[in-house]
C-alpha cells in the first residue's frame, strides 16, 4: 500500500491493464451475441464491439479513478465533450493526412500498385456503407487505447516520474501489452513511436481527444481509405485496392516508411512544443493532468498554453 492508503502505483497500473483486457473481452462476448441474434457481418460485429467497449471503458475508468486511484476524473484527459468533438475531428484529419503521405510515398517508390477500387467493385452506395461500418469498428482502437494508455497509464506514471520517464514507459507498455500476439521489429518500433507521439498531443492540448482522433484515423485510413491494411481480396472493402510490389512484397508488408514518417512527426511536434514553452521533460502531471515543475519539494504549476 502507498503512504496515503491507496494501492501502490505498480499494482494500480497492473490491475487497471488487466481490467482493460477484461473490458475488451466482455465487449467481444456482447458483440458475438449481437451478431448471432441479428445476423451481423464481421464488420457489423466489430462495430458493435467497438461502441460497447468504448462506453464500458469510460464508465469503468471513471469507477477505477474514483475508488482505486481516489483522484479527480479530469486527470484522465477526457475534458468537455463539446470541445472533444472538434479535437477528435482535427486529430482524425491529421491522421488521415499522415497515412495519405505514407501511401503516396509507397506509390512513388513502386512498393504498391493500385489494382482496383471498392466503388467499381460494389457500387458507390455499398462502398460508402462498408467504409462507414469500418470506421465505427476502428473507433475502438482510438478510444480504448488512448483512454487506457495516454489517459490512465500516462497520468499515473507522470505523477511520481518526470515526463522523460513516464512518456517512453507508457509507450513501451502500449507496444508490448496491446500487441503481444503480433510483435515484429517494425510493429514494435512503430507502436513505441506512436505512443510517444500520441502522448505529446495530450500534453500539447491538455486532453486526449486529439490523440483519439489521430489514432482512430491512423488505423481506419490504412484499412478503409488507402488499402494499406489488407492487400488481398476483398481488400477489407477499402476504397482503394492495393497490391504489394518490390521491396514491400519481399518483407511481407513490414513498411519502414511509416516508422520514418512517425519519427518526423514526433520530432516536429516535440520541437514546436519546446520552442513554444509547452514542453519540459522535467515536468510531472498533477492529479488533474496539469504539468507541474517539482522544485525542492514544492510544486509550481506550469500551465500549458492551449
Amino acid at each position: 500500500m502507498a503512504g496515503d492508503g491507496r494501492l501502490n502505483l505498480v499494482w494500480r497500473v497492473i490491475l487497471y491493464l488487466l481490467s482493460w483486457w477484461v473490458v475488451f473481452f466482455v465487449a467481444i462476448v456482447v458483440a458475438t451475441v449481437a451478431a448471432a441474434l441479428f445476423h451481423l457481418s464481421d464488420s457489423g460485429k466489430n462495430a458493435v464491439g467497438a461502441v460497447f467497449a468504448s462506453a464500458l471503458l469510460i464508465v469503468w475508468t471513471w469507477v477505477y479513478r474514483r475508488w482505486v486511484d481516489r483522484r479527480p476524473w479530469r486527470g484522465i484527459g477526457l475534458t468537455a465533450p463539446s470541445r472533444g468533438v472538434w479535437m477528435i475531428a482535427a486529430g482524425f484529419l491529421a491522421g488521415t493526412v499522415l497515412v495519405g503521405v505514407w501511401f503516396l510515398i509507397d506509390l512513388a517508390l513502386g512498393w504498391v500498385r493500385i489494382v482496383g477500387d471498392e466503388p467499381s467493385t460494389s457500387g458507390l452506395p455499398l462502398a460508402l456503407g462498408f467504409v462507414a461500418v469500418g470506421l465505427i469498428a476502428n473507433m475502438g482502437a482510438g478510444f480504448l487505447e488512448e483512454i487506457g494508455y495516454r489517459g490512465y497509464v500516462l497520468q499515473n506514471l507522470a505523477g511520481p516520474l518526470p515526463l522523460w520517464g513516464a512518456v517512453p514507459l507508457q509507450a513501451v507498455l502500449f507496444a508490448f501489452v496491446v500487441h503481444f500476439n503480433k510483435l515484429s521489429p517494425v510493429l514494435v518500433a512503430t507502436a513505441i513511436l506512436i505512443g510517444v507521439l500520441f502522448a505529446l498531443t495530450r500534453l500539447a492540448t491538455g486532453a486526449i481527444w486529439f490523440a483519439i482522433g489521430l489514432h482512430w484515423a491512423y488505423d481506419a485510413s490504412q484499412n478503409f481509405f488507402f488499402g494499406l491494411g489488407v492487400n488481398t481480396p476483398p481488400y477489407d472493402h477499402s476504397l482503394i485496392h492495393l497490391e504489394l510490389r518490390g521491396y514491400l512484397a519481399s518483407v511481407g508488408g513490414q513498411d519502414p516508411i511509416q516508422v520514418v514518417l512517425i519519427v518526423i512527426a514526433t520530432l516536429g511536434v516535440m520541437l514546436w512544443m519546446w520552442r513554444t514553452g509547452r514542453l519540459s521533460w522535467r515536468w510531472h502531471l498533477d492529479d488533474e493532468g496539469t504539468p507541474v515543475q517539482l522544485d525542492a519539494g514544492s510544486r509550481e504549476v506550469v500551465k500549458l498554453r492551449v
